[in-house]
């Protein structure tokens, strides 16, 4: 039989002498766009001679060239990938894939063990639609054409890599609880299914206590574009599934504020110090014991039968422990379910997750002003407000925000309880932006994160030195009438629940609110990494914060991401604006406060910077102007009178 060159897709062959293999790459480029040539001298390297026995033969020879062209234009990262998704329920022993170290070694075990074949490529489709390789699944498209085979039906089965094992896994789960052949096998799941997309950051195993306890797997997206998208690629997966994204919880929070305003919640000054004293003894043993709780604050009001709907959710006015999560009837496999009262007070579980608000605005201000846009080449592009101004006997005018506005993630994990101090080589704060030199304010000179304790406030706060175009007034960038001159604050003994606020942030920009809470434990999960400190898993979070529930008339939350930094105030009793604190973070529409009495504590000072001063400054130069021009006008009128003497005079002696 004579010695032929083939195709490596098509299949095409003819004698040595009669087709080179430059006319078969040429005639493959048309067929085959995605052939390139140096693929194929590459495999024509290998001394591709073929002898032609059978059609079957020749089906499994385009099958074998197939195969290497694919693993070809599979990249390390990718080839990781494959292996993960290829260990499901009916996948591949772990040992088997071990020893395959390159992706044409596995593709080889594939055809081996059966699951590809040259009539059944439906696995090779699965995973490139999982990897996203558009390219190589149209070439799988013509092979199938080509082979006589039907791709759509290959096509339908996309979202299901592998026959459900729910059933079985559930049983187990029933029948020997927690243990650690489930543990184990859950986190299989979870790496494949996180393995499934891109879009996924985060997937954890649950048991569901609104469906008899059954195990889900809670998938984890970043925004509601990607969490469609993953509803999609997941499909039929085979698994309980429950997919939600970080920035949007159920609209429970939005609903009990819309009662709250409704109601007359007159819960006396005892009950509310009780709320405070519960969540000082219980907040640390919570949150080590839950670990995706996000928050922990006390309500005038409960919320009731919210997952049944709109018509029986009730809002009754009755005090309560409020815990956030991020997927409410959704708890850990490892966890019990929250108790349904902490020392006789009851407990209201909402959906909601605190975050820090530091985000993408915008105008340049020349001179800069309080509610500003501001950034640092250390977290651009990831913008804060520029909360306000104190006077450093040393430093001289300076600008406040929040740490996390100035600092990346890294530098706010070494600061964990501790305050800094830069000599040389600070950060540098720009407003609104780093995109010029003359945007540049000055170096942050010190910045403080603790997480606060049982009897003190934690606090998130860096203070930078204004090296040019110092404020004049106590002016925001817009807002009607609003101003803070005066550098007063109000500490929490002044404050009371429902005592009404406003903010200006550089997002939001002017908006009202009201206190809901003044005892509020937040933590901020970051569910894509871990940072762990003397062997315990490390995460921010603050300790004995303001929480401001927004005006729902404004319909529209306190604060929202770029406001961090803003500072926050009421009016006093000569009914000028007194700042109370600075926002940190949100709770879904509420925000969360850092209180002004810490803040003062940490910069060593009773307020804040009194505008006033520049005013008395201004006319005291006023006047120093006015003087010397009067001044001038009296030396020239001296010497036009000494002119007019010295003449009368001269005149009088000649006579």
């Amino acid at each position: 039989m004579n010695c032929i060159n083939a195709c490596l897709f098509c299949g095409n062959h003819k004698r040595q002498d009669d087709h080179k293999m430059k006319n078969i790459v040429s005639k493959c480029k048309k067929i085959h766009p995605y052939f390139g040539e140096n693929q194929a001298s590459s495999l024509s390297r290998r001394k591709l001679s073929l002898r032609c026995h059978s059609p079957e033969h020749m089906c499994s020879m385009r099958l074998d060239h197939l195969l290497y062209f694919i693993a070809y234009h599979i990249d390390n990262d990718e080839f990781k990938r494959l292996k993960l998704i290829l260990t499901g329920p009916e996948g591949i022993s772990g040992n088997i894939l071990e020893k395959c170290n390159t992706c044409s070694a596995l593709f080889t075990v594939l055809k081996q063990s059966g699951y590809i074949s040259g009539d059944n490529v439906s696995i090779l489709l699965k995973v490139l639609h999982i990897l996203r390789k558009e390219e190589l699944k149209q070439l799988i498209e013509q092979y199938c054409v080509d082979e006589g085979m039907d791709f759509h039906n290959y096509k339908s089965g996309l979202a299901q890599p592998y026959v459900s094992h729910n059933q079985k896994l559930n049983e187990m789960w029933k029948k020997t609880g927690r243990n650690e052949t489930i543990y184990e096998e859950c986190e299989k799941i979870c790496k494949l299914i996180e393995n499934m997309s891109y879009s996924i950051f985060h997937v954890w195993p649950a048991y569901d206590t609104k469906a008899n306890d059954d195990i889900v797997f809670v998938v984890l997206t970043k925004s509601i574009g990607d969490k469609l998208q993953v509803e999609e690629e997941l499909g039929n997966i085979g698994y309980n599934i429950f997919v939600t994204n970080v920035d949007s919880n159920s609209n429970e929070s939005e609903q009990v504020i819309k009662k709250q305003t409704k109601l007359k919640s007159n819960v006396c000054q005892f009950q509310i110090e009780s709320m405070k004293n519960v969540i000082n003894k219980h907040s640390d043993r919570l949150l080590q014991n839950h670990q995706y709780l996000s928050a922990i604050s006390g309500s005038t009001v409960r919320s009731k039968n919210f997952s049944l709907g709109k018509s029986k959710h009730c809002v009754s006015v009755q005090s309560c422990i409020v815990l956030y999560v991020i997927a409410k009837g959704k708890v850990p496999l490892h966890e019990n379910t929250f108790e349904s009262q902490i020392d006789g007070i009851p407990v209201d579980v909402r959906e909601g997750t605190f975050e820090t608000t530091n985000l993408p605005s915008q105008k340049y201000f020349r001179p800069v002003k309080m509610g500003c846009q501001i950034t640092s080449n250390k977290t651009s592009p990831s913008y804060g407000t520029l909360g306000g101004f104190y006077y450093h006997t040393d430093l001289g005018l300076c600008g406040i925000t929040c740490a996390h506005v100035v600092l990346d993630e890294a530098e706010m994990h070494d600061l964990r309880g501790e305050k800094k101090i830069w000599n040389t080589d600070p950060p540098m704060v720009f407003q609104p932006d780093i995109s010029r030199l003359k945007y540049q304010l000055g170096p942050v000179k010190e910045v403080v994160y603790k997480a606060g304790n049982d009897s003190s406030s934690g606090i998130d706060m860096a203070i930078f030195k204004l090296e040019g175009r110092a404020p004049n007034s106590g002016h925001f960038p817009a807002g009607p009438g609003l101003c803070f001159e005066t550098g007063r604050t109000l500490g929490t003994s002044g404050l009371k629940h429902n005592t009404q606020v406003l903010k200006y942030g550089r997002t939001t920009e002017l908006t009202r609110g009201y206190i809901e809470f003044e005892n509020v434990t937040v933590r901020a999960i970051r569910y894509e990494r871990r940072y762990t400190v003397n062997n315990c898993e490390y995460t921010y979070f603050l300790k004995n914060q303001i929480q401001i529930r927004p005006d729902i008339s404004d319909f529209r939350p306190f604060n929202d991401d770029g406001d961090s930094g803003a500072f926050v105030f009421a009016k006093d009793t000569d009914n000028q604006l007194a700042c109370i604190g600075m926002c940190v973070g949100k709770i879904d529409l509420s925000a969360v406060v850092i209180p002004i009495s810490v803040i003062k504590e940490e910069l060593g000072v009773s307020q804040l910077y009194d505008f006033r001063w520049n005013h008395i400054s201004e006319k005291l130069k006023e006047i120093d102007r006015e003087m010397k021009i009067r001044n001038n006008q009296q030396n020239k009128m001296d010497k036009k009178l000494d002119k007019i003497l010295s003449k009368l005079s001269s005149s009088s002696k000649k006579k």
